[in-house]
């Protein structure tokens, strides 16, 4: 469905990995480059070979925003982890690593905006070997509340209509 590149390298090795692969069948090549530490995903020429999916495609602008917005999702699970996106080579958003608290504000801020960083609750919550960190925003009125609503499973990424639908619940008296 794609030409696809991933091509990572590790602090403690002397070279990068690349595997590629392209079409339906995936089959993926797998030989030695050049690469700084770190990875890069490429995605090329998407449903190039299934003109049936194509079609059902929206605007270009439409589908960057979806992509755009896996990343945004990927960046708030992972302060640890720089993310650069780049569009039709174009630095598009770039997301530093984030260790310290100051660090971690400043990216939260970049991505939702100054708005929802002043009115931003952390709230970090552990007992035993469960943790629970949640952030959210305090806004009365806010009709579009759900669409600054992200969650997350141990770093990855989750929507579920029946959990966003109790979160919402839960705090309605103080949204």
């Amino acid at each position: 469905m794609s030409r696809l590149t991933l091509t990572s390298r590790t602090a403690d090795q002397s070279e990068a990995w690349q595997a590629y692969a392209e079409g339906r069948e995936q089959a993926v090549t797998v030989k030695p480059a050049a690469h700084p530490v770190g990875s890069t995903l490429e995605v090329l020429d998407l449903f190039y070979n299934t003109p049936a999916r194509r079609k059902f495609m929206r605007t270009e602008k439409t589908e960057f925003g979806h992509i755009d917005e896996v990343v945004r999702r990927i960046a708030l699970a992972r302060f640890d982890v720089a993310i650069n996106l780049s569009h039709n080579g174009k630095l598009i958003c770039q997301y530093r690593a984030a260790k310290e608290e100051s660090q971690h504000e400043r990216r939260l801020g970049s991505i939702c905006g100054p708005a929802f960083l002043q009115h931003a609750l952390n709230i970090d919550w552990q007992h035993g070997d469960l943790s629970i960190a949640v952030g959210w925003r305090i806004r009365p009125g806010r009709a579009s509340w759900g669409e600054m609503q992200y969650c997350y499973v141990n770093c990855r990424m989750m929507r579920d209509r029946l959990i966003n639908h109790a979160i919402r619940q839960a705090y309605q008296d103080q949204l």
